[in-house]
């Protein structure tokens, strides 16, 4: 049982002044002990609390606080639930592909360019791979120019053009600019096909954002019509035209102008 709890004033008045409380007893009567003032004092106490019994029952929320620690434990298992930061959802997890390449270290794409601008081509290819098989277009991209180069690999423009092809195909601007500068020069085919160079440099041109690497595309192109006659250039559009219309981008198709 609880021990109920005497209001602080009442209680220094029992302890200090027990003399006082016998003299204020009605004449005749037994003066109080200490133990039976106490006693008395805790009964005194008792009658003033409410009756709480009612409660007991009571659902959680209406009169229970709730627990103070249930919105950090609701978020730590909402992020166990999502993947870390940083990596890729979906992308690793390919069957009959080791998902921890190089170790338990999985890189971004972007980190995986940045490895790529420093030169370590050997632990960028190992990160891409499993991408490539995943079909990642932008991976596709970044080793199709890794073979086109002979960068970390020995030159095979064949397969460069089968890679940068899939991502150029994706609407990847990139690819589609080296794409466009190897049909036009004949890199890794038999002979140039220049019409069809000519065309994948147009829609790198319509895919780019603005800035350096669509001005860099634009001279290409630019280089490109003084070594073409006005028919490859129609012909060349036109095959713009159409690749826009059956990828549904139709809106581009007046800027393909």
């Amino acid at each position: 049982m609880r021990q109920l709890a005497i209001p602080a004033a009442l209680l220094f008045l029992i302890l200090s002044a027990p003399q006082g409380l016998a003299q204020d007893a009605p004449q005749g009567a037994t003066p109080l002990s200490r133990e039976d003032a106490l006693a008395a004092a805790r009964a005194a106490a008792a009658a003033q609390i409410p009756d709480t019994t009612e409660y007991a029952s009571a659902p959680a929320g209406l009169l229970t606080l709730p627990d103070p620690n249930a919105g950090a434990k609701a978020e730590e298992e909402q992020a166990e639930a999502q993947p870390p930061l940083g990596r890729i959802p979906g992308v690793y997890n390919i069957p009959g592909v080791d998902n921890n390449v190089g170790g338990n270290e999985i890189l971004t794409l972007d980190q995986i360019t940045n490895l790529y601008k420093k030169g370590d081509y050997a632990t960028v290819l190992r990160h891409l791979e499993p991408l490539v098989v995943s079909k990642q277009h932008s991976a596709e991209e970044l080793m199709g120019i890794m073979y086109a180069n002979g960068q970390g690999v020995e030159k095979d423009e064949a397969h460069a053009l089968e890679l940068l092809g899939r991502a150029a195909e994706a609407g990847r601007p990139l690819a589609q600019h080296y794409l466009g500068i190897m049909y036009f020069t004949g890199q890794g085919l038999s002979v140039p096909d220049t019409i069809k160079g000519l065309m994948w440099l147009r829609l790198s041109i319509l895919h780019y954002p603005e800035g350096p690497d669509k001005e860099r595309a634009k001279q290409d192109r630019d280089n490109s019509y003084l070594k073409t006659t006005r028919l490859e250039r129609s012909r060349a559009d036109d095959m713009a035209r159409e690749w826009l219309s059956t990828h549904g981008e139709e809106h581009l198709m007046d800027l393909a102008q």
